[in-house]
Parts: C-alpha cells; structure tokens; sequence
C-alpha cells in the first residue's frame, strides 16, 4: 500500500479503496493485541449474537477488513438495527453515540461516511458489501432495517432505492 504513489493530492478527489481498510485493521491488531475479527467477535459479533461470522484472511493472517466478511441475512439486519438505535442493542450500549453519528454523516464528498454510504436528502443511510451484502439503515425512529444479500454486479439497486424512499415518503 505504501508503495505506491498517489494518483491525486490529498483530499483531491474521492476514490473508495479497500488498502484503507486492510491498514485500519493493522492498526487494531496493533493497537489492541488482538487481530481484527478476534476483537470485533468479542466486542461486536458476541454481543450481537452473530451465528458464525468469518473473515478472509491475507497471506499474514490478518483480516482484510474492506471485504471478505462473511455472516447472514439476519446478522447484516442485527449491524443495521445497532445503528439505528444509536448503538444500543437490546438495552446495552455496544458502540457510542457519538461514533454512529460521525460514522452515519456525510464526511467525504457529502456522500461517504464511515463505510456508509449516503443518499442525498433520503431518510436512509446504507452500507454495502462485496456481491451484494446491503443494509438499508432509517434516519428516523421506529422506521424498519432492511437487510439483503443477493449477488450484484452493478447499480441494480437504484429500483430499491426509489422503492424504499417511497415507502418513506408514504410513512
């Protein structure tokens, strides 16, 4: 990652790389002593109840972090519904407020947040995984998670999106 010359300056132009998310989960194992998916088993799928979440793993042994997370339906719905309810699951606080709140705003290009992705003025925030992981996670209280995973390859979700904002807009 290192290596390699940036195509840009910093803060330029907006370009989604996996590289940030394999450094990031360096830094948790070095950080915490305890590689990346070890950590968030205990700290988030644990709690969460995950059935048996797994992880692809480089050549060293580390997580990828960007992709390779593999877990159910069910489990992606759970991750959802953590972040609509500030980071509370049932009644126990699992992740700050304040993170899902950094985590769930426009922070690159008023379009990115923390591994979310933004919709304009929509009442949704989502976050996608590779080959169609999707989460559809509401701004407003006591509207409904959606959770999918289906394989994709390209903007075949633009038809859901306008779905699901309609059902917003129609309460």
């Amino acid at each position: 990652v290192f290596d390699r010359p940036f195509e840009y300056a910093p803060g330029a132009r907006f370009c989604y790389s996996d590289s940030n998310y394999y450094l990031a989960s360096r830094i948790v194992t070095a950080v915490c002593g305890k590689e990346l998916s070890e950590f968030l088993r205990t700290e988030l799928f644990n709690p969460l109840k995950f059935t048996a979440p797994a992880w692809a793993k480089c050549p060293y042994g580390y997580a990828m972090g960007a992709t390779g997370l593999y877990c159910s339906v069910r489990d992606l719905a759970k991750f959802g519904i953590l972040y609509a309810n500030g980071g509370i699951w049932n009644g126990e606080r699992i992740i700050s407020s304040e993170w899902v709140a950094e985590a769930s705003a426009a922070q690159i290009n008023g379009r990115y947040g923390y591994s979310f992705w933004m919709n304009g003025d929509a009442p949704y925030y989502e976050c996608n995984g590779m080959f169609g992981q999707n989460i559809f996670i509401p701004r407003e209280s006591g509207k409904s998670v959606i959770a999918w995973s289906a394989y994709d390859e390209g903007n075949s979700l633009a038809p859901l999106r306008e779905l699901i904002e309609g059902y917003y807009c129609e309460g």
